[in-house]
């Protein structure tokens, strides 16, 4: 398992995904970065789906069919065929 750390540089970590919390913290992210291998190609794509949104219920619910669902003490993980 990989742990990205996404700078300025990702154009939709620079709008800010993340809420500002009262104290002046970041809060936790709403959305989840999807990665998708594109066909017949060496690149990735990258995407944000929010998290109560119906694609990423539908891309949990495939991870969870094959088995591919796994968590850290914090975060969630998966993968899909």
């Amino acid at each position: 398992m990989w742990r990205l750390q996404m700078n300025n540089y990702v154009p939709e970590v620079m709008a800010g995904l993340r809420s500002l919390r009262p104290d002046g913290t970041l809060g936790r992210s709403p959305y989840v970065a999807v990665f998708q291998r594109i066909p017949n190609s060496q690149a990735i794509r990258l995407r944000f789906l929010e998290l109560d949104s119906a694609e990423f219920a539908a891309l949990r619910r495939r991870a969870i069919k094959s088995g591919m669902l796994g968590r850290t003490r914090a975060r969630q993980y998966g993968w899909c065929n």
